[in-house]
Order: C-alpha cells, then sequence, then structure tokens
C-alpha cells in the first residue's frame, strides 16, 4: 500500500494529537508530535546552560539550531515513536515540568519556528507519517495527501463526550478505509467510503 502523509490541525482541545496517535498506530505510520520538537529544542537549552528562571540566551541558541536534529523512532514494541535529540533518546526527558515551563520562551523564537518547520518537513519527504498541530496542513504539508481539520462544539473539550471533526480530502486517487478511529469516550471519525486519497 502506497505510504501517505497526513497532516491534522484544528482548534485547541479538540482531539487533534488523540487521533493522530491512533492514525499512526493504524496504520504503522510514525507519529510526529510537533509540540515535542519544541521541547526537545528546550530541553537543548536547558542542557546547554543557555535558559533558566532568570536568563535566556536566545543569540547563542539561534546560533547552535545548526547543531540540533530531531527524529521520532520507534523503540522496542512501542505503539509510538519516540523523540530522539541528536540520536539521544529523549522522550522521558521533555516531558518534565522543568521543560514545561520554558517551552513557550523557546516556540516564541521566529527562527527556533523556521527550523523546525524544516526538519518536519524532511521528516515527511519519505512519507508514511502523522503529524498534528498548528498550520501543519497549510505552511509544513501544503500537499499532504490527507488533511484533517478538527473542531468542536463551544464548551467541548478533549475528554469531554462529543468530538466533532471536519476534514478535506483532495480528489483524484483511489479510496481507503481508514477505521473506525475511537478518538474519545466511545467516540470515532471515520474517513468515509468513497472518499479520495491523492
Amino acid at each position: 500500500m502506497k505510504k501517505i502523509t497526513i497532516a491534522i490541525d484544528g482548534y485547541s482541545s479538540t482531539g487533534k494529537s488523540t487521533v493522530a496517535k491512533q492514525l499512526a498506530k493504524h496504520f504503522g505510520y510514525i507519529y510526529v508530535d510537533s509540540g515535542a520538537m519544541y521541547r526537545a529544542v528546550t530541553y537543548y537549552a536547558m542542557q546547554h546552560g543557555l535558559i533558566n528562571e532568570l536568563y535566556f540566551d536566545t543569540e547563542t541558541l539561534i546560533k547552535q539550531l545548526p547543531e540540533i536534529n530531531i527524529s521520532f523512532k520507534f523503540v522496542d514494541d512501542n505503539d509510538f515513536a519516540e523523540v530522539f535529540l541528536n540520536e539521544i533518546n529523549i522522550e522521558k526527558q521533555i516531558r518534565s515540568l522543568e521543560v514545561s515551563q520554558f517551552v513557550s520562551k523557546v516556540s516564541a523564537i521566529s527562527e527556533v519556528r523556521q527550523k523546525l518547520v524544516e526538519q518536519q518537513k524532511a521528516i515527511g519527504l519519505n512519507k508514511g507519517v502523522v503529524m498534528d498541530g498548528r498550520d501543519i496542513g497549510t505552511v509544513v504539508f501544503p500537499n499532504a495527501e490527507l488533511k484533517l481539520f478538527m473542531t468542536a462544539s463551544n464548551g467541548i473539550i478533549v475528554n469531554s463526550k462529543t468530538v466533532a471533526a471536519s476534514y478535506s480530502i483532495p480528489s483524484g486517487s483511489s479510496a481507503m478505509s481508514a477505521g473506525p478511529i475511537t478518538i474519545a469516550s466511545g467516540q470515532s471519525v471515520t474517513v468515509p467510503s468513497g472518499s479520495k486519497w491523492v
């Protein structure tokens, strides 16, 4: 079966990551957590003494961006790909509270965003990836074969009983079934029969 790129965008707290992870698991694709990439850069800055509660050396971080390589790899029998920074597994480290408190400062740097978009595009070259995040379907993968845009009614959050999804599927290719993919409290997103993949 031909591998494709799946891009998931949408509003906050609508289940983007949940859908992305389950699609990746269903197809055996790599799930690329764009937020984890910013956490990886933040972890790098912390490890190199570039950021703390009182100090942030943005100039040095920008200069060192070419030295930062982020990848996603399957480890053992895990259903998801873990985050590697310069070939070192940092999946657990980037989930710490220490990283969480600085990631917004790092992600605000335009040079960091540009660097990560470049890496995200490079990851997608071999297809077989599912990625969610802001502007994934417009900036990172404008030509993705499948784009999902997640929405939810007012007051609905990921853990609620109802999650709605809208999506656009370009015409011009053979049909392919995706599931259903359970996303929250028994709800599901199904690629309709007759839908087309590029």
